[in-house]
């Protein structure tokens, strides 16, 4: 099935150079104003969005809103590309996440398309994701509001539990999920913590983000214990095994899908829906849902991934030993920002 695009944008010279660049491969639909674009939207589906995010007096950043908080439009799993004249630093940190790609005019053609290929690509993963029932989706709100309004209380309990073996002392395996989950989250906190402590990453904000990625990373899969609790990594291939293509799609897709539903909620950072996304990539693009290599991988992401590859450590494996994990991850995790966290883990536990 061709792919539909719709492309918005003042400056009509450029707007008609853009339809024409893109008609050979796509099905094109073309705005000059937002009044016209929101009609659009309304009544197509696109699967991807080239946005001039400067039109005239308004900005086009009201429809990417209005998309997002849309649940019911199909168009809110479009991916957008963003055109301007001026995209500034800040605009790039804070809002990367959010498209599939930013162009600053004036660009090529081909960087054009490849931007859209990419958009496209965005598209179709989110297409083939799992189903997300109205009673998963309220679950996922109900936990996020619950975190927010909790996050005071969270930050002090963090504060004064000073030792991880403390709690996992009650970790139990067989026990009650609810405990399970609590504790091991606090122990990821804790774990991510040591190491942004070795880092100097000092910031109450940056305690925040970690604590609400560690009680929200899962969050997709909570109704199923079975693939967030296991005994070892032989018990959960095990039940891989056993998965229908269904439930296996939603434990591949999990991260994306918790993502998604973190990067609604203006109270939460946008580097925590980064850090949820990422939490099962790996530096040598083996890990999943988007198979990134370690160049796309945010600092951020990369301690919360090593920090749970740590607690996971610590609650499996009856070996385990600082050193002895720190020796597997200078393998496991190599390049870009993971060999300063392994040098941060070195700090942590003293091993030189």
């Amino acid at each position: 099935m061709t792919n539909k695009i719709l492309v918005v944008d003042d400056n009509l010279p450029l707007l008609e150079l853009l339809v024409l660049e893109l008609s050979d491969e796509y099905i094109v639909d073309f705005s000059s104003c937002l009044e016209d674009a929101f009609l659009k939207v309304k009544s197509n589906i696109y699967s991807c969005i080239v946005l001039d995010i400067h039109l005239g007096k308004r900005n086009g950043g009201e429809l990417v809103k209005y998309l997002i908080e849309n649940f019911d439009n199909p168009n809110t799993i479009a991916s957008f590309v963003i055109i301007s004249g001026y995209i500034t630093e800040e605009f790039v940190k804070n809002n990367s996440s959010k498209f599939s790609g930013m162009l600053m005019k004036p660009f090529k053609a081909e960087e054009l398309n490849e931007k859209v290929k990419k958009g496209i690509a965005d598209y179709e993963a989110r297409v083939n994701m799992p189903t997300i029932t109205e009673e998963m989706q309220e679950s996922m709100n109900q936990r996020i509001s619950l975190v927010v309004d909790e996050l005071p209380s969270i930050i002090e309990d963090v504060k004064n539990t000073h030792l991880i073996d403390e709690i996992l002392e009650n970790v139990s395996l067989d026990g009650d999920f609810q405990k399970y989950f609590q504790l091991r989250t606090k122990v990821i906190i804790k774990n991510s913590l040591a190491i942004c402590r070795a880092l100097e990453w000092h910031t109450v904000k940056t305690m925040e983000k970690f604590i609400y990625a560690s009680y929200l990373h899962d969050m997709a899969i909570l109704h199923r214990p079975d693939l967030v609790r296991y005994k070892s990594k032989a018990e959960l291939n095990a039940v891989l095994i056993k998965l229908d293509d269904s439930d296996r799609k939603l434990l591949v897709e999990h991260a994306n899908i918790g993502a998604e539903a973190v990067r609604k909620y203006e109270a939460i950072p946008e580097d925590v829906s980064i850090m949820i996304k990422q939490h099962h990539e790996l530096p040598n693009s083996k890990g999943y849902p988007n198979k990134l290599n370690s160049n796309k991988i945010t600092p951020q992401s990369a301690v919360f991934i090593v920090a749970i590859d740590l607690t996971e450590a610590m609650i499996l494996d009856d070996n385990f030993t600082p050193k002895r994990f720190i020796q597997n991850a200078e393998i496991k995790y190599k390049g870009a920002f993971f060999s300063k966290v392994i040098l941060a883990l070195k700090t942590v536990f003293k091993i030189k």
